[in-house]
């Protein structure tokens, strides 16, 4: 069952990163699990989808993972753990005032399709394109901004002597500069093996998103938003000062023509 819901969430034509461990044999293979997983279910996961059943709190690994999601649950304020009810009186006491999905035979595509639109639902309130900053913004201004916030970024890494934090920003600038919609899929290929394949720049990103500046970050995602979403309150800071930065200028630009204009008269 668990199995059957992964993998409806999988084929979603997304690419949700999703774990579970069916999946990952090949990665957990020689890890220590207890904290292996402890990450996973208290860090780096946006949400956790609990199958309770009869049998679930008298397995070892699955009481670990409980204990691992209820870390996870003190610090988030908005829904992380999302429980399924797969038998009556089965969801522990923890989540009693939680909201629950009574499971049903058949009920695999619906909750796929519910877990789906809770992603979308907080990736439209958190996180925006570059597209969609383009719409508010000019495309040239809204690229220049975000480079702002990059080197703002690796200015602050450089500072404190993180020589390989600025690095990493300035790779993931350039990433952010590129076009990826229209690039060459052996291309976005490379890009996305950056992204994601062990090493610095992959372990930069904490529950999939990095850190830039200030309180602007990015989420790593593949799909037709890839390769990243951007805070959205993060890089306000960045985007709405430089655009009144460059309408001053416009504006201090007119004001000298048509100072030329009437000195010429």
């Amino acid at each position: 069952m668990a199995g059957r819901i992964a993998n409806l969430i999988k084929s979603n034509g997304m690419k949700r990163k999703i774990f579970y461990d069916d999946f990952e044999k090949v990665t957990l293979w020689g890890e220590e699990l207890a904290r292996y997983l402890h990450k996973i279910y208290s860090q780096q996961s946006k949400f956790c989808v609990i199958l309770f059943s009869h049998a679930y709190s008298r397995k070892a690994w699955t009481r670990h993972e409980l204990r691992a999601a209820l870390t996870r649950v003190v610090q988030e304020q908005g829904s992380y753990v999302l429980p399924v009810a797969l038998d009556v009186a089965t969801v522990p006491d923890e989540f009693t005032t939680v909201g629950y999905w009574p499971f049903k035979p058949g009920d695999e595509q619906r909750i796929a399709e519910a877990l789906e639109e809770k992603i979308n639902a907080y990736l439209e309130r958190y996180y925006v394109t570059l597209e969609e900053m383009t719409e508010i913004v000019s495309a040239d201004r809204t690229s220049s901004a975000v480079l702002d916030g990059f080197r703002s970024g690796i200015r602050e890494r450089t500072a404190v002597g993180d020589r390989t934090g600025a690095q990493i920003l300035t790779v993931l600038a350039l990433i952010s500069a590129a076009d990826v919609e229209h690039i060459d899929p052996s291309a976005r290929a490379v890009i996305d093996l950056v992204l994601f394949a062990p090493g610095p720049i992959g372990d930069s990103f904490e529950g999939d998103r990095a850190k830039v500046a200030g309180t602007a970050s990015v989420r790593r995602i593949l799909g037709v938003h890839g390769p990243f979403l951007f805070s959205r309150s993060g890089w306000e800071e960045y985007i709405e000062p430089y655009r009144q930065r460059q309408d001053e200028r416009e504006s201090d630009s007119e004001d000298q023509e048509s100072d030329s204009d009437d000195y010429d008269k």
